[in-house]
């Protein structure tokens, strides 16, 4: 679509061929493009930076709408002669509930649409500038790593979780995405949400976790071996 014009067929009625600027690999009918790095644009880059910014505003808004209701919540039971508390009561905690499940929910890349057949082919460089930094566990796995024929990535479980807007999350609701998220990954049937990953994969997500973050391993295990970074 970043490839698309919109016509005006008539006053009112725009119409825009979703098909006719997809997939794009040669942008020099549209400008010159040789005063850029690169002739294209990498389709798999846009769509790890989709997935990203997607992620990062729901950190953002999560913390931001816990911290708001936690102090609300300090600031009412002050105002009412009652002892200051964190444990979680009335709006704050539906908040933190409905914070923690939509995290949830883009951390494990539900209702992400699969790719058209054939899957999606980068330039290459992107990929492995990319993946410089992966994390692994003791069979090698990594969230990094790239599937692109059906999906994203290999592993649906966002890398984002190792960024710093995660870590930064406030304590409480950190805590909670991370007892969700090992509910979801530790199911024997998974709530419908979460049907699109297989028991397989689900595991294979839990081991990474375990293996590659000092939060997880706390929730998930403490027998696991040091993730290599």
């Amino acid at each position: 679509m970043g490839n698309g014009f919109v016509r005006a067929t008539k006053p009112g009625d725009n119409e825009l061929d979703r098909e006719a600027g997809a997939n794009v690999t040669d942008l020099t009918p549209f400008f010159a493009a040789e005063p850029y790095l690169r002739g294209d644009s990498d389709i798999v880059a846009l769509m790890v930076l989709e997935h990203q910014v997607g992620m990062h505003n729901r950190l953002v808004q999560g913390a931001l709408r816990v911290r708001k209701w936690m102090d609300y919540q300090r600031n009412l039971r002050r105002e009412l002669g009652q002892p200051e508390t964190d444990e979680l009561e009335g709006t704050a905690l539906r908040v933190v509930t409905s914070e923690t499940e939509r995290i949830v929910e883009h951390l494990l890349f539900c209702g992400e649409a699969p790719l058209p057949a054939g899957g999606l082919r980068g330039a290459g460089d992107f990929e492995a500038a990319f993946r410089a930094n992966r994390r692994v566990d003791g069979q090698g796995r990594s969230l990094k790593d790239f599937d692109l024929t059906t999906r994203l990535f290999r592993w649906r479980c966002s890398y984002m979780i190792y960024s710093p807007a995660f870590e930064a999350l406030p304590a409480v609701l950190k805590e909670r995405v991370y007892r969700r998220l090992f509910e979801v990954l530790g199911a024997a049937e998974p709530p419908r949400a979460f049907a699109h990953l297989p028991a397989a994969e689900r595991e294979a997500v839990k081991e990474i976790l375990v293996a590659t973050t000092l939060d997880a391993r706390r929730e998930g295990s403490t027998d696991s071996p040091p993730c290599s970074r």
